[in-house]
């Protein structure tokens, strides 16, 4: 009884310490929940690692890039020499001028017969063609070594892994783009002298600068060997206008055009960035969050565009460095990364799908389906989602914005959509040159382009935008039609007219149509 006084007679607990202790508690709880997440979102991650790289999916780096090669670092410097001596007269004509003109009528003819050279996008009509021709003049030296170069280019880069994964320590690939928009220039030039042993030269070079870094798997690397085999597909579609043209000469052409190639490297591509986010991810955890948005605003300035203010505005920057970034990088950002890895490999098993069906529509279909059907995991306020200022930098090479209501994951599928276009042009050009060399041989064109195989093609050429050969009719006048379904893949018998949602694109772009036909320029008159 006396012990119950005694205890009754304690001062009461004061408030001040009622409160350190109910913080105390729930600092207790926060930190052992931070410590159950972490352990949680740490095992899934490496189970799951662990079950797929049994079955074959990569993260290692050094498998997926090659080897970094010293000796090609000499291509690269003499490359940039090269394309540092090309005039600036060259540069008003280089990467503007087409071999597949359009009129105010949207009639498709030969570049390289206007009668001034027509620059895209500009209604200057002062430029002439002697001005092109002395600017070339001016770049003979430099072509000439670019021609050479290209004759066995690298397929590999000078840099090693760690360097090709930091986005701020990417190879420069500004002259591959210039050499090729430099050859694809002198082609039309060529072409509009009539030479067609200097435009052939010049074509296979071109051809070449496909090639360059074939086995970089980095899907900036990627879209520009897209880009190039684009002009590729211009200039010769204007020198297949020609009916100059030998047999040996067209073997020589059809012999530096290889299809499929750049199709079967997009899972490498994909593969690639999703091993380039995984590396962006560490990083990023690994660095304070201000130090991390001073890295990349500078490479959001070098390509014209603002930093997202959501990742940099001041007080949603001070909670994410000060409280946000350390919680997320102990406690969730496994877990996030295996969200992002559950999303990358479905879309990777639609990827090869593509590779092997060769049909663009039944990829955008199911890639559409998978980005629709993604669901936010629970409590997703615990993810950044996407990480910032790392993944709105995918507009610049093929991807798109999205909304964070959406997937947040980089969408790429214009990317691929691009691929699959500048290939089944490049599948046109194939068919057309084995055509004209089927027409030399039998003063005639075939009634079907099965004709062709095995003697001048390997196979029927594809058309990817459904997985079928393309469609190829002998018209009664003996010329011949060559047509693929186009973007939406419906089949309207060569129906170049465009659709409502591209009728201004095709203005500019004559493969807006509903299908894509393979023009026939005009016949000229004899001088």
């Amino acid at each position: 009884m006396g012990d119950f006084f005694k205890k009754a007679d304690r001062p009461p607990i004061s408030r001040k310490r009622r409160w350190s202790q109910l913080l105390s508690f729930l600092l207790l709880v926060t930190l052992t929940a931070l410590f159950v997440e972490h352990w949680r979102g740490e095992r899934a991650l490496r189970a799951w690692k662990r079950q797929v790289t049994a079955q074959g999916e990569i993260f290692d780096p050094t498998k997926i890039w090659p080897a970094s090669n010293l000796a090609n670092r000499e291509f690269s410097n003499q490359l940039a020499q090269a394309v540092g001596k090309l005039p600036e007269s060259l540069n008003k004509f280089a990467g503007l001028l087409a071999g597949l003109h359009l009129d105010g009528t949207g009639r498709a003819d030969r570049g390289s017969k206007q009668a001034s050279p027509t620059l895209s996008y500009e209604q200057n009509t002062s430029n002439t063609w002697q001005q092109l021709e002395v600017a070339i003049q001016q770049s003979k030296p430099a072509l000439e070594t670019i021609r050479k170069l290209m004759q066995n280019p690298p397929r590999a880069m000078d840099v090693n892994v760690a360097t090709r994964l930091d986005l701020d320590a990417f190879p420069n690939l500004a002259n591959i783009r210039r050499s090729s928009q430099a050859l694809h220039t002198a082609v039309i030039n060529d072409l509009h002298r009539g030479d067609l042993n200097a435009a052939l030269e010049n074509l296979e070079a071109l051809q070449g600068s496909v090639s360059v870094y074939a086995d970089e798997p980095a899907l900036v690397n990627s879209m520009i060997r897209v880009a190039v085999l684009g002009l590729s597909n211009d200039a010769c579609w204007d020198a297949l206008q020609d009916e100059r043209w030998t047999d040996s000469q067209l073997v020589r052409l059809q012999q530096v055009h290889h299809s499929g190639v750049l199709l079967a490297q997009v899972p490498k591509a994909v593969a690639a960035e999703r091993i380039g986010r995984l590396h962006s991810l560490d990083r990023f955890a690994s660095h304070n969050y201000q130090t991390w948005i001073d890295r990349l605003a500078p490479i959001h300035r070098s390509f014209g565009s603002k930093a997202p203010e959501l990742d940099t505005a001041n007080l949603n920057g001070a909670w994410r460095k000060w409280v946000f970034h350390p919680a997320w990088d102990y406690a969730w950002r496994e877990q996030e990364e295996l969200d992002y890895l559950h999303f990358s490999e479905q879309e990777m098993t639609i990827v090869r799908e593509f590779v092997e069906r060769e049909a663009w529509i039944i990829t955008h279909e199911k890639l559409t389906a998978l980005r629709k059907s993604y669901r936010r995991p629970p409590a997703d306020w615990r993810f950044y989602r996407s990480i910032p200022l790392y993944d709105t930098l995918s507009e610049v090479i093929g991807g798109k914005r999205v909304e964070l209501t959406e997937c947040p994951y980089p969408d790429f599928s214009r990317a691929w959509f691009a691929t699959a276009k500048n290939l089944t042009q490049h599948e046109m050009v194939i068919a057309v040159i084995a055509l004209q060399r089927y027409q030399l041989r039998e003063g005639k064109m075939p009634k079907a382009l099965a004709a062709l195989v095995p003697e001048y093609l390997k196979a029927l050429p594809r058309d990817l935008m459904d997985g079928q050969p393309l469609r190829y009719r002998l018209n009664a006048d003996g010329s011949f039609g060559l047509y693929s379904v186009g973007e939406d893949a419906q089949d309207g018998g060569g129906d170049a007219r465009p659709s409502e949602s591209n009728a201004s694109q095709q203005k500019r772009d004559w493969w807006n149509g509903r299908d894509w036909v393979w023009p026939h320029a005009s016949p000229r008159p004899k001088t």
